[in-house]
């Protein structure tokens, strides 16, 4: 908790470089989510979907659970074994869970264009603490518009790859109400080895946080989900 309230601070201080690279992105659209994928990184930049609680009702569970390789981006593409024997695991930005009503929209969600390195401390604590909270927030306040984002550190500092896949430093989500959007919930979850929570930000923070990567901004902006 500690590593990440101080990575948090830092960034926020601008005393930690982002990545600043030109983060060519490549949209890979489908029914359950939409996907802004940085070929730089080969990870999603930024994922959104829509929330609701007819999404997760179902309790459906996928028939497999490796990722398969989106046809939408271009190659070289991503495959579910380029991180087998790495130590981390596939992570969701979009979850398996918002999206087990249909089995088509389930199976979507374990494409390569939504999967990021995470590892298993992350992936089972934090990350999935807060994708609980989404769905709690959804039966609540109804539909929600989603997105969760990567978050990485200059390539000065060492940034580590895995097969030529950027692992994330940490990463954000960011929930908002479509009929009251001043009800809006942000998050940042660090990527760590070590058990952290999830710390809540400002709109203000996330901007600091992503400001170098000028396309996740324009991108949350277009979705209605920062103004």
């Amino acid at each position: 908790m500690r590593k990440l309230v101080l990575l948090l601070a830092l960034i926020c201080l601008a005393q930690i470089p982002l990545s600043l690279n030109a983060q060519p992105l490549v949209l890979s659209s489908h029914k359950a989510y939409d996907s802004y994928y940085d070929l730089y990184t080969r990870n999603p930049a930024v994922v959104v979907w829509y929330l609701d609680f007819e999404d997760f009702k179902g309790n459906m569970k996928p028939t497999t659970r490796r990722f398969k390789t989106d046809t939408q981006l271009p190659p070289p593409r991503v495959k579910d074994k380029d991180l087998k024997g790495s130590g981390y695991v596939r992570g969701h930005l979009c979850p398996a869970g918002d999206r087990d009503t249909d089995r088509g929209l389930l199976k979507e969600t374990y494409l390569t264009s939504n999967m990021s390195p995470m590892t298993m401390v992350c992936n089972s604590g934090s990350w999935k603490t807060v994708e609980d909270s989404c769905r709690v927030l959804a039966k609540r306040h109804g539909k929600l518009i989603v997105a969760a984002g990567t978050i990485f550190l200059d390539d000065s500092l060492g940034v580590h790859k895995v097969n030529g896949i950027s692992v994330p430093a940490a990463f954000f989500k960011i929930a908002r109400c479509t009929t009251h959007p001043e009800h809006m919930w942000i998050w940042l979850v660090q990527n760590s080895w070590s058990e952290t929570k999830p710390v809540r930000i400002s709109v203000q923070c996330l901007q600091q946080v992503i400001q170098p990567r000028e396309a996740s901004i324009s991108i949350l902006k277009y979705h209605g989900l920062i103004d």
